[in-house]
């Protein structure tokens, strides 16, 4: 049975719901795999891939290949050198491959020129957009990179791309010589009385602050985090509000656990193959 984590989206079409599908979600830093088998999840796997998706994939073809998929839906963030190994790997599966694309849905559009639009963001905004038809929303992707983006009447209006937590922490690191800092801990927003904790609650405290501001100037919007991050980055937002001792946690701020990349993949090839 598919768990909350890899719910079937009510917008996936008949057809992809007859055939059997291996979708590949490949991020900066994460491979994220799935075979469904008209409509049941049927294989599941998230690993990092340490800079080397190839050759993690090309481990995992022993496995892929015991699944006889129909067709191929992939969202990569990737080179394209990798885009194209990747795909002469996959095409041993005998299966149509389909790189997905940012391009126009009748659940959403953007102002963005698609070719300068991250699939992730494309696909995350996708998905949620089919949970929550006719609501106005921001969403907060927490993984590599901390990105938003603003949706007002199914219409993407842009965003912004900050570095996350740990990105942050190395940029600090790598760019001065007498910072020293143990394991990464980011549990806190209080001033810190050491350099360890004056790091990591800094860096915390920048991000949490954004996510507050967004709150704030779009108090009729949804603020939904999801991603790797974004647990955490919900507790501390929540627990410890920024600003005068008296603030509070904001009310429209929502966390999403599900695998929205995948999640708007399955909507997006939905609609190419009908």
């Amino acid at each position: 049975m598919a768990n909350a984590a890899h719910t079937i989206p009510s917008q996936a079409s008949a057809t992809f719901r007859q055939h059997n599908w291996l979708l590949l979600d490949l991020g900066n830093s994460r491979l994220k795999v799935r075979v469904i088998s008209q409509g049941t999840l049927q294989y599941s796997l998230s690993e990092l891939h340490l800079q080397s998706p190839v050759d993690l994939l090309t481990g995992l073809m022993p496995v892929l290949s015991a699944y006889p998929v129909q067709g191929i839906a992939i969202a990569s963030v990737l080179s394209s050198d990798d885009n194209t190994h990747i795909e002469a790997l996959l095409q041993r599966l005998n299966a149509p491959i389909y790189f997905c694309q940012v391009g126009s849905s009748p659940l959403l559009t953007t102002t963005y020129n698609p070719s300068l639009l991250g699939i992730d963001r494309w696909l995350q905004m996708l998905a949620l957009a089919a949970r929550e038809a006719d609501s106005d929303f921001v969403l907060v992707g927490c993984g590599s990179a901390l990105t938003v983006d603003i949706v007002t009447a199914q219409q993407h209006l842009g965003g912004y791309i900050l570095p996350s937590l740990f990105i942050q922490r190395q940029a600090l690191l790598a760019g001065t010589r007498n910072i020293k800092v143990d394991a990464p801990v980011f549990n806190a927003l209080t001033p810190a009385s050491n350099t360890h904790n004056a790091v990591h609650n800094g860096i915390a405290l920048g991000l949490v602050s954004t996510i507050h501001y967004l709150a704030a100037s779009h108090p009729n919007h949804r603020i939904t985090l999801c991603g790797g991050d974004a647990p955490l980055l919900h507790q501390l937002s929540m627990a410890n509000p920024p600003g005068s001792p008296t603030a509070k946690p904001p009310g429209n701020l929502h966390l999403v656990h599900n695998e929205l990349v995948l999640e708007g993949l399955m909507i997006a090839i939905s609609e190419v193959v009908g």
